[in-house]
């Protein structure tokens, strides 16, 4: 099992990444608005990388069981366990492989991760695993690529930019994705996919999911300190986040 994660696991989970504004006042608490009460909830975090997420879901009181794909990343995550354990599982497991659990979980979440599949037909996999996990009534919570905007030029003060590797917005283009810091210095690249949000409903519902919705990322009075140009961030955003409840 390979990830490119392997090769820049460090850099991917430094501080001057997780610590970005973007991310601690924009992005996560969207998405932890979006898991609602998580106390003695019991989580599957797909693609955990380091375990930024499935810390915060398990500080939030969550039950946390994280798997990923790169062993380098997992082993930065079990270190932090043992430093600081909240209790979280953590599992090498490829997101398109069939896994299943000896019991179904309450709330399956996904921090950038279902824009990694590179064809239609891993994409449906990854759905079909997140629902099979899944207790009938649960919740998928997702922060993704936004599908209208997958590969934006650098703004100040986000974290993120793209570009298209393949054919602009064609459903299985790659994009090369460029991480920054808060001083808008690089950190990182690497690849995922664009697809449509269609293309996205169309894999939940044939994985057993409805009532699938897509918000855009809140901005908080917080991050208008932080992001002086907050009003160029909100009109074109990289990233939204997703929801959806298995029948």
């Amino acid at each position: 099992m390979t990830s490119q994660y392997d090769k820049i696991a460090e850099t991917y989970s430094s501080d001057e990444r997780t610590k970005h504004p973007q991310r601690k006042y924009r992005i996560y608490p969207s998405f932890l608005a979006l898991c609602g009460d998580l106390r003695n909830k019991k989580v599957l975090d797909l693609g955990c990388g380091s375990g930024f997420s499935s810390r915060l879901l398990a500080e939030n009181g969550a039950v946390v069981t994280g798997i990923d794909n790169s062993e380098k990343m997992l082993a930065m995550a079990k270190e932090y366990e043992i430093q600081k354990p909240p209790g979280i599982k953590y599992q090498l497991i490829d997101g398109d492989q069939k896994y299943a659990f000896d019991e179904k979980f309450d709330l399956v979440t996904a921090a950038y991760f279902f824009h990694y599949a590179s064809s239609e037909q891993q994409l449906k996999k990854f759905f079909l695993n997140a629902a099979g996990n899944l207790k009938s009534g649960g919740k998928l919570v997702a922060i993704n690529n936004n599908p209208q905007n997958p590969a934006a030029d650098y703004k100040l003060g986000c974290e993120s930019a793209g570009k298209w590797l393949g054919e602009p917005f064609k459903d299985g283009s790659a994009i090369l994705t460029i991480l920054y810091d808060q001083n808008d210095n690089k950190i990182c690249e690497f690849v995922n996919y664009c697809w449509s949000q269609k293309i996205y409903d169309n894999a939940m519902a044939e994985a057993g999911f409805e009532d699938t919705k897509w918000y855009d990322i809140k901005i908080s009075e917080e991050s208008k300190k932080y992001s002086p140009n907050w009003k160029e961030l909100e009109k074109d955003p990289i990233v939204k986040t997703f929801t959806a409840t298995k029948k």
